[in-house]
């Protein structure tokens, strides 16, 4: 955020909730027009191995499969009993664990 001129703020009140306000900074017109030309294809392609714990159903299979898609390894978990028996069995590095709590 900051590299790109714009700040984050994080407000949590207990037995509420946390919010998040992002503040980007506003555009001027060249560079929307820049904005609109086609971006460059993106070649990074992921080879790491992500461990996703996540219990909803359709959450999970949407993310395994955004990640999948770039390339990456998806472990996937519904709770953290079984994210932790994955780690005691996976025999390779996990790169990232990538959860909602």
């Amino acid at each position: 955020m900051k590299q790109s001129g714009g700040d984050i703020g994080v407000y949590s009140q207990e037995g509420k909730g946390t919010a998040f306000k992002i503040y980007l900074p506003a555009i001027t017109r060249d560079t929307a027009v820049e904005s609109t030309k086609r971006p460059a294809a993106l070649s990074h392609r992921g080879a790491e191995v992500i461990l996703l714990v996540e219990d909803e159903p359709n959450v999970r299979r949407l993310v395994r499969a955004m990640l999948a898609k770039q390339g990456y390894t998806v472990l996937e978990s519904r709770k953290v009993h079984e994210a932790i028996q994955i780690c005691n069995d996976y025999h390779d590095p996990i790169h990232l664990l990538l959860t909602d709590v």
